[in-house]
């Protein structure tokens, strides 16, 4: 139809020309009414009256890049525990990578699928999502460890 428009992000304070269909907001958040769009020959302006934020931030992993489980530890048992500096991220495990060894729950708990039992140490790439799609990875080594126990026997008073 060959109508302009133009949207403003500061309450319509000032518009910036748009093109095509859409338009990109930086990441942060916008007040009621921030955002307007209006269309040349129109006077009406669309104003969008909710407050919205715009997350463009990927989480960023806290908890450290290695853990260390002895040998033989019962499968349930959790090895890893995947922290970021956001509380509404779901973890998952890249595909590959020793993906076949371990599960992890959303919440960030990593656990071997089956008892390990032989001292090695295995790699996983462990991914954090946030609510709005954001990702991050972090590579987690995991070392399982032989614990050896050691016996002396002291013989007295033999004969």
């Amino acid at each position: 139809s060959g109508d302009t428009w133009e949207y403003s992000t500061d309450g319509g304070n000032s518009f910036i020309s748009g093109t095509g269909n859409s338009f990109v907001l930086a990441s942060g958040t916008y007040g009621a009414n921030d955002i307007q769009i209006k269309v040349s020959g129109s006077a009406t302006i669309i104003k969008y009256t909710s407050s919205i934020t715009i997350d463009t931030l990927a989480p960023s992993f806290t908890s450290a890049a290695t853990a260390e489980v002895e040998a033989n530890t019962e499968a349930s048992t959790t090895i890893y525990t995947a922290a970021t500096d956001d509380n509404t991220v779901t973890y998952t495990l890249k595909a590959g990578e020793q993906q076949d060894k371990f599960t992890i729950s959303n919440t960030g708990e990593l656990k071997y699928k089956q008892a390990q039992t032989q001292a090695g140490t295995h790699t996983v790439t462990i991914i954090a999502t946030d609510i709005a799609g954001n990702t991050a990875e972090k590579t987690v080594s995991v070392s399982v460890v032989d614990i050896g126990l050691s016996t002396s026997i002291t013989w007295n008073n033999i004969g």
